[in-house]
């Protein structure tokens, strides 16, 4: 999955939504979780999604926000899942060092725990 279609993904999980407005072309615009209009309108929805949301994938901020969504959703889960982008598979005993290991993860690797930990809540 490309960092705009997981940054889409997760912003919907977080509560943005995409409405379209106008005649033809149809203009797609932005809501943020409070319901404010984001971004800027355009005929491209990959455009408007992509000035409007948070870049859980690379911005650091971002994507703690999205860890702890995933956290409140399923804590154990999410970590299983971090587990699992990070080296392949899953300790049964995660050590001291792991769980270290685990704190430092990129943004893009928390994005990816939070995207596989919230989708499987469907």
């Amino acid at each position: 999955m490309t960092d705009q279609h997981l940054n889409e993904e997760l912003a919907k999980w977080l509560g943005y939504t995409m409405v379209f407005v106008g005649g033809e072309p149809k203009y797609a615009r932005v809501i943020s979780p409070e319901g404010k209009l984001v971004g800027k309108t355009n005929t491209d929805t990959t455009k408007a999604w992509a000035g409007a949301i948070p870049n859980y994938c690379d911005d650091p901020a971002a994507s703690l926000e999205v860890q702890a969504k995933a956290i409140e959703v399923d804590a154990a889960s999410y970590v299983q899942n971090l587990q699992e982008i990070k080296w392949g598979h899953m300790f049964t005993e995660t050590l001291l060092v792991r769980i270290a290991e685990l704190i430092n993860a990129s943004p893009r690797e928390r994005a990816e725990a939070a995207y596989m930990t919230l989708s499987s809540q469907c």
